[in-house]
């Protein structure tokens, strides 16, 4: 397995991605050091527990320079960010309606951990949101999640909005933390696939929705999108993010 990734490293390129390289028979291999066990084992959680469209586990190994390869299926279609701009609004809206249902499937995966908010395997949880090195947890508590969130912001912890973040009661789902356009696929008018699964992890409710929006802050009608693509309502959670964002840029 190892020399045929190797030997396909060097032949096969992504236009999308240069950590990807697409081989033949239906294949997709990602390369590099934020390649781990947490997306492989996130893609066999998927496709063992709901009928979420995602790539099909073949397989994941580690060299000894630390870099993972992850061996899986393709995804047929296109980003939708690639295509967004001549969407039409019933394709928009369509398209929105599909991202609802599949957050819905894979929100029934259970975490077997004995940390609340981890990996997908209990572990430290990589997200690009944060700007504590990307890497974070695992947490016991949700207070411990967002003390490490509020970092430098503790006098206004006790004040809304930031208060609703430890106020509020948040159940802890199953959640893929980059739903950015560009993880997702279309075809057809359709969605057809979901990518990119490295950040998979268990978090509060809200995360989905406002680590979405954090990847298209000035566009308001894509915000809108995303809004709609949840059953409940996360604008005070929003209302709270927006403030940390602003007190502790990410880039």
């Amino acid at each position: 397995m190892m020399k045929l990734i190797v030997w396909a490293q060097d032949r096969w390129s992504s236009p999308y991605n240069k950590s990807l390289r697409y081989l033949p028979f239906g294949l997709c291999l990602k390369i590099g050091p934020r390649v781990m066990a947490n997306e492989a084992n996130a893609l066999r959680l998927v496709e063992r527990h709901t009928q979420v469209p995602a790539p099909q586990l073949i397989g994941f190994a580690k060299d000894g320079l630390g870099d993972g390869y992850l061996l899986m299926s393709r995804i047929p279609g296109v980003p939708v960010d690639a295509v967004y701009y001549r969407m039409t609004y019933e394709e928009r809206a369509q398209l929105t309606k599909d991202l609802k249902d599949h957050i819905l499937q894979y929100r029934q995966i259970r975490n077997t951990s004995p940390y609340l908010i981890c990996n997908t395997l209990g572990g430290p949880t990589y997200d690009h949101r944060t700007d504590t090195g990307d890497v974070w947890g695992p947490y016991r508590t949700k207070d411990e999640f967002t003390n490490m969130l509020t970092e430098g912001l503790e006098d206004l912890r006790d004040q809304p909005p930031l208060s609703a973040l430890y106020k509020k009661h948040h159940r802890i789902f199953f959640t893929h933390s980059d739903l950015h356009y560009s993880n997702l696929f279309i075809h057809k008018g359709r969605l057809c696939g979901i990518v990119d699964w490295e950040c998979a992890s268990f978090k509060p409710e809200y995360w989905e929705f406002t680590r979405a929006v954090w990847s298209f802050m000035a566009d308001r009608q894509r915000e809108q999108n995303y809004r709609l693509a949840f059953v409940e309502n996360y604008e005070e959670e929003l209302e709270a993010e927006r403030l940390i964002w602003s007190k502790n840029p990410v880039y």
